[in-house]
């Protein structure tokens, strides 16, 4: 059985849900993230996990506008990346605390609670503070608000 991937399929404006549900009818593994309110986080975009060999699968299903590629390789997402888009859409939290020792555009990491791990950028988002992963195949970010507290600059051990 050949090894699979994590793929970027482009949907039609709108229809990540309905290209989600046609990939779960044919039994193939998507995963669509959305926000707390059900709403993409990634409008157009749906990660699929299938062998390069059946990549062909997907064409024709409701929804599917195409594979996104750079050149002639077709953009693959690592599993931890996809992971880490998982635990933080499903543990996300609205919290926000100030602290002067961060500044925006610091490269943090998230030492407790269910994101403890993750990696990603402080920003800020309407006057709150929020951690920004990258996810770099698709030049877009998640937002997410952490307590402050609870990030350390990158390379800090604790």
């Amino acid at each position: 059985m050949s090894e699979k991937y994590w793929y970027v399929a482009y949907t039609k404006y709108k229809k990540e849900r309905e290209f989600s549900q046609a990939m779960a009818q044919k039994k193939l593994e998507s995963y669509f993230p959305t926000d707390a309110n059900g709403q993409p986080l990634f409008s157009c975009y749906v990660f699929v996990n299938l062998a390069e060999s059946h990549l062909h699968l997907v064409r024709y299903l409701r929804g599917f506008s195409h594979l996104v590629s750079f050149g002639e390789e077709v953009a693959q997402v690592s599993s931890s990346q996809i992971d880490t888009m998982k635990r933080l859409t499903e543990f996300s939290q609205s919290l926000a605390t100030k602290s002067s020792r961060l500044i925006r555009g610091d490269e943090v990491q998230i030492i407790r609670g269910p994101l403890r791990g993750t990696v990603g950028k402080l920003v800020r988002d309407q006057g709150k503070s929020k951690l920004a992963l990258e996810v770099p195949q698709l030049n877009q970010c998640i937002l997410v608000s952490v307590p402050l507290e609870q990030v350390v600059p990158l390379g800090v051990r604790v």
